[in-house]
């Protein structure tokens, strides 16, 4: 699968990250930098939305994720250098950031004082 936000291979990507889908809806691949610009960028946690499973969706500049570029194509794939094109191009390094696998983790928030997991 293509990598929605490579700069390698332009999607069609506008400047909040997402894109119109065929039905209509509005979808996002990344953080929608308008929103979070027009709510006011701070240090912390900024809701942003909630995902299709119902967990909240923050936005934490400080928070970096655990996955990394891959320093070489997997066996068997096509030659050169990963570049970021395709997913398959990341490897997750437990610890290597603050996000578990899926970027997410478990913590308070303002709204879930007692703790929630958030993406």
């Amino acid at each position: 699968m293509i990598e929605a936000l490579s700069v390698v291979r332009p999607l069609g990507i506008d400047l909040n990250n997402a894109h119109v889908q065929p039905d209509g809806s509005y979808r996002y691949h990344g953080v929608p930098i308008g929103m979070v610009d027009k709510l006011g960028r701070r240090a912390g946690l900024l809701l942003v939305g909630w995902a299709a499973d119902g967990f909240p969706i923050y936005v934490d500049p400080g928070l970096r994720p655990s996955w990394r570029l891959k320093a070489a194509r997997d066996p068997g794939g096509p030659a050169g250098k990963p570049d970021g094109t395709y997913w398959l191009n990341y490897e997750y390094v437990r610890g290597l950031g603050e996000l578990d696998e899926s970027n997410g983790r478990a913590g308070a928030t303002p709204e879930f004082p007692k703790g929630t997991y958030m993406s």
